[in-house]
């Protein structure tokens, strides 16, 4: 019983970590505007709503949500509003 508390506890902590990562690799985008020089090196970057109001509990539900499905392999495409 140890043994499957240990193996359930490795697939949550793994299955939260890629979901977290994923998710904010996905709606960074519409959240900070990246400004480049013409040399491509970074002169600004800017966030929307100056930071905040960026936080709603569905942002919980959203990436607990994305993580599984992504995992299983069925994720409907992610809308422009999250």
């Amino acid at each position: 019983m140890k043994d499957l508390t240990f193996f359930i506890c490795f697939i949550m902590i793994f299955l939260l970590g890629f979901s977290i990562a994923s998710w904010s690799l996905i709606t960074t985008d519409n959240q900070v505007s990246w400004n480049y020089n013409e040399d491509g090196s970074l002169y600004n970057v800017t966030l929307e709503n100056g930071g905040s109001g960026l936080w709603h509990w569905e942002i919980l539900r959203d990436v607990v949500n994305y993580g599984v499905w992504k995992i299983f392999g069925q994720v409907d495409p992610i809308s422009k509003n999250n």
